[in-house]
């Protein structure tokens, strides 16, 4: 999806500094962090069902575990924002997913053992 927002980088060095930023989030921390979460999910859902609008199986837990994906860069960019270092505030969300994807085997480690751990509960729900 990078290779797609290149083309913005025309409106401005920033737009493509941002998108490479979110890009970087997403591949490098988020993934890890939506990995994680979905370790506590008990909940079984029914793929034969309609795509759209199913919440079937969603509850306050997943609701919450969509925090990460907006709130966190949110609050990561309003000091750097307050004081006027905008740029900054976008490097840090990018060295964040840039050490997250350096930490990749550790990080898969740690949610490959909270699955391991939770795996007869995940397993029991989904029978329900």
């Amino acid at each position: 999806m990078l290779c797609l927002t290149i083309p913005y980088g025309l409106y401005g060095k920033n737009i493509l500094l941002i998108n490479t930023a979110a890009f970087l989030y997403n591949i490098g921390f988020l993934s890890f962090a939506m990995l994680y979460v979905s370790t506590y999910s008990t909940k079984r859902m029914d793929l034969s069902r309609s795509a759209s609008f199913n919440y079937q199986g969603m509850g306050a837990s997943q609701w919450l575990s969509m925090l990460p994906g907006f709130l966190l860069p949110v609050l990561i960019l309003l000091p750097f924002n307050y004081f006027k270092l905008f740029m900054m505030g976008y490097v840090l969300i990018g060295v964040i997913g840039l050490t997250g994807l350096v930490l990749n085997k550790t990080l898969l480690g740690v949610v490959t053992r909270q699955f391991m751990m939770y795996r007869y509960t995940m397993s029991k729900g989904f029978r329900e």
